[in-house]
């Protein structure tokens, strides 16, 4: 195995690792037997790898999806509710929302 072949290696590996995190952290912040979350199902996520909205960097692709939800709103809600500190939920970003909470106090 070449250096070239065991770097796309690694990554593949990295990117299952990410994968399995954010399905973990979307499997403990909504728990599929919480009632709470019915408007979840309308959600323009459902179904989407979950990888997307915990991105290392880029978080355009998750935005995206975001702004043409029907319940944007509850899922921003929802967020600032549980003191979800990872992740973009209804279009903004862990960072975005820290930056929000700074301006409110």
């Amino acid at each position: 195995m070449g250096l070239g072949d065991a770097l796309a290696d690694f990554n593949l590996k990295a990117l299952d690792l990410r994968t399995q995190r954010a399905e973990l952290e979307v499997g403990i912040v909504y728990p599929k037997t919480n009632p709470s979350r019915e408007w979840v199902e309308l959600a323009e996520c459902r179904g989407v790898d979950p990888s997307i909205f915990f991105p290392h960097r880029n978080a355009e692709p998750a935005k995206r999806i975001c702004a043409r939800c029907v319940v944007k709103q509850r899922c921003q809600h929802y967020a600032d509710e549980m003191n979800v500190k990872h992740g973009v939920w209804g279009g903004v970003s862990d960072r975005g929302r820290k930056k929000a909470k700074g301006l409110k106090r």
